[in-house]
Order: C-alpha cells, then sequence, then structure tokens
C-alpha cells in the first residue's frame, strides 16, 4: 500500500496548460535530469535542503519510490528525477548520473540549465519568452495528444483554455475554429519528420 499521497505523476485536469507544469514519464522524453540522494547530516558537506528552494514547483513520488522534481525559474524549466533518500525529509546532497555514456553531453545541458534557474540573476529570464509562434506549437500538441487518445476538441479546449472561457465562447464557433487549426497545425508539424531528427 502507497503512503497517502504518493502516486503516478500527474496533472491536476481542472489547471490549464499554462498552469499545469506536468510532469512526464523519464521514458517518454530525454528532458530529464536524473541523481542519486543522499542524506547529509553534517551542516558542512554540502548538503541543500531541496523543499527550500525558490525554483521549486512540486515533488511528486512514483509507487517506485522516485522523487520527481520541477523546477522552474530565470525563464527556464527542468524534470529531475532522484532515486535514494528522501528529499523532503532533511538535507541530501546529489549525485547527477548518467544512464549511458551518449546522454553525456546532454546531462551537460542539463546542468547548464538548473544552473540558471538557481541563479540570482534575473536578466536572462527574458530569454525563454512565449512568443505567438510558441504558443501556437504548444496548443497545437495538446491538441494532437487530446484527439488521438479518443478525445474531443472540447475537452482539448478546456486544458488549454479554462472551463470558464470554453463556457462562454464555445458556441461562437471560434474555439472550435481553432482547435481544428490546431490539429491541422500538429499534423503538419509532425509530418515535417521531428520526431526523426529528435531522436
Amino acid at each position: 500500500m502507497l503512503k497517502c499521497g504518493r502516486s503516478d505523476p500527474f496533472v491536476d485536469p481542472s489547471l490549464t496548460a499554462q498552469n499545469a507544469h506536468p510532469i512526464y514519464s523519464p521514458l517518454a522524453t530525454q528532458g530529464v535530469l536524473s541523481a542519486i540522494a543522499t542524506a547529509s547530516n553534517r551542516a558542512d558537506d554540502g548538503g541543500i535542503f531541496v523543499p527550500a528552494l525558490p525554483a521549486l514547483e512540486h515533488i511528486l513520488v512514483d509507487p517506485a519510490g522516485h522523487q520527481h522534481l520541477l523546477l522552474r525559474g530565470n525563464g527556464a524549466v527542468l524534470q529531475l528525477e532522484i532515486e535514494g533518500a528522501d528529499v523532503e525529509k532533511g538535507p541530501v546532497r546529489l549525485a547527477f548520473k548518467a544512464h549511458s555514456i551518449d546522454m553525456i553531453g546532454l546531462i551537460g545541458s542539463h546542468l547548464c540549465d538548473l544552473e540558471r534557474i538557481l541563479s540570482n540573476d534575473v536578466t536572462i529570464a527574458s530569454l525563454a519568452a512565449w512568443t505567438t509562434r510558441k504558443v501556437n506549437l504548444r496548443d497545437a500538441i495538446a491538441v494532437h495528444d487530446f484527439r488521438t487518445a479518443g478525445r474531443r476538441y472540447y475537452d482539448a479546449a478546456i486544458f488549454l483554455h479554462g472551463i470558464e472561457i470554453v463556457e462562454r465562447d464555445w458556441s461562437t464557433g471560434i474555439l472550435p475554429a481553432r482547435m481544428r487549426r490546431n490539429w491541422l497545425r500538429a499534423q503538419r508539424f509532425i509530418s515535417g519528420g521531428w520526431r526523426t531528427f529528435l531522436k
């Protein structure tokens, strides 16, 4: 039996895409930095108390006991998967790990992201501003995921814009048309070979 509150990583379905801050399965993305935590009993051995990090969005624990953290700051986002000591019980030391030799370059990139997130220099936050193109692409991918899962355009619109806006504007036909455009945009994007490029 799992401890209370310990469940598979999830996103609150009542939140919109911009507020959901999803945690993805490590198998579904290479955007995860992995680490092993060991308890730190002395104040001078470099231990950190993870819940005190100002960039921490939330911590989720999966049934295997892996802790999934979402860090956000200075215009960057990073998902961190931690095995070992419970980071909420006290200070820990983190040892970052690579699953294979091919992952070292990717880990270096993630560590740069981590440094940026934890940096006090907020002047770099403007580098990751949401552009219209980024928002359109995000919405297109969300609609594609909903449709391939057998869900309706209406459900995707609620995820992207919230129930209040959808109930107010759906009957005007503007939102359904926008959802269809997002679906077509996703189809063009996928047929462009981006999945092959990412591999």
